[in-house]
């Protein structure tokens, strides 16, 4: 999903296939540190700027997935990550489902139909309990980026 406007799932920046984190907090925490690095963005802000959009609606939408996403001023293109935790952590998802799957999308502030649509596209994909199994399941980043790219076959007819 980088800087194309498609919103393929299986065009990821980045896939962390086992996060260790114990908290909601701690999970962001090391997700920024990656997005910041690839979009040479400031990683306090950054996480501060997450935080403060969790504190406003929960990312949790079930299921054991979050979508956190944000439109992040002086951004160039779109960066999205997918990281499975080791543990499942609270993200007060409205299941009260503790999350281990999450899809990070960030957009230019200037992207707002185009974020959007990846985020449309996103959630498609978490919906597919299957995909996120397998997901879940996968035994590293070629195994994830494949079972992404299949689920994009099935969601085209969607």
């Amino acid at each position: 999903m980088s800087a194309n406007d498609t919103g393929d799932s299986s065009n990821l920046d980045l896939i962390l296939p086992a996060l260790k984190a114990g908290s909601k907090k701690q999970a962001y925490q090391l997700i920024v540190k990656q997005i910041a690095s690839l979009g040479g963005l400031d990683e306090k802000e950054l996480l501060q700027h997450c935080l403060k959009n969790e504190e406003r609606a929960s990312s949790g939408i079930g299921r054991g997935v979050a979508i956190p996403h944000l439109r992040v001023k002086n951004l160039k293109r779109s960066l999205t990550v997918l990281a499975c935790l080791t543990h499942r952590v609270d993200f007060q998802a409205f299941d009260d489902n503790p999350v281990d799957l999450i899809f990070f999308l960030l957009s230019p502030e200037s992207d707002g139909p185009y974020h959007l649509r990846r985020l449309a596209r996103i959630s498609r994909v978490c919906r597919d309990s299957g995909t996120c199994q397998a997901l879940r399941e996968a035994e590293g980043v070629d195994e994830m980026r494949a079972i992404l790219i299949n689920s994009d076959d099935i969601m085209m007819a969607a």
